[in-house]
């Protein structure tokens, strides 16, 4: 049988679930949450070449997004443009399935294909004032006209590299760290939005 590998919290210790609430008070600017495993590939390639372009989309269901930065989603599965020739697919559970589906579809096609996603912890950070605290440690302008619903962006947060991917305007955002800057990734958020209320959701 195949070996099934569980998925566990690089929060766990934080005590998280027992603590979360529902739905943040009209007082809370800020709610934050560990969101749970999602499979992740780094895909990398060239668009120019017909045949990764057209294995990439018959195995996700959607042309890669050409622009760095930007999002392409099908279904579960999105493509986030993280580099000229970079993607990373986010999306279901199973990992090892997710790059044999990509594998089986690039066979013969010059293309790295490279499971990551028990390297990654995501934390959704949402809210009124969810722009305004990541300001307080990332460079990236947040304004909504320069960075809109739907795009993503690699940065570093108080000095740690993250991923940042807004995915609503209410604000909503995922902030993707490597596992072991899982915690300090969350209390600098947790500490950065305490004056403006922050609550901590279910994820």
């Amino acid at each position: 049988m195949p070996e099934i590998l569980e998925h566990h919290s690089a929060l766990a210790h934080l005590g998280l679930a027992a603590r979360a609430v529902a739905t943040r008070d009209a007082g809370q600017g800020v709610g934050l949450a560990e969101a749970p495993y999602r499979a992740a590939v780094n895909l990398r390639g060239r668009l120019d070449d017909a045949g990764f372009a057209a294995g990439a989309e018959q195995a996700l269901g959607c042309a890669l997004p050409a622009e760095v930065g930007a999002v392409a989603t099908a279904g579960e599965l999105s493509a986030l443009a993280l580099g000229p020739g970079e993607w990373l697919v986010v999306g279901g559970s199973d990992g090892p399935a997710l790059r044999a589906r990509l594998l089986a579809a690039l066979e013969g096609v010059f293309a790295s294909v490279v499971e990551v996603g028990q390297q990654y912890a995501t934390i959704r950070i949402a809210g009124p004032k969810a722009a305004e605290t990541l300001q307080k440690g990332c460079p990236l302008d947040f304004d909504a006209a320069a960075f809109p619903a739907g795009r993503c962006a690699q940065s570093l947060l108080s000095k740690i590299d993250v991923l940042v991917w807004k995915r609503s305007e209410e604000p909503a955002f995922e902030v993707t760290v490597r596992r072991s800057f899982a915690d300090y990734a969350w209390r600098w958020l947790h500490d950065a939005a305490r004056e403006y209320g922050v609550a901590i959701l279910a994820g």
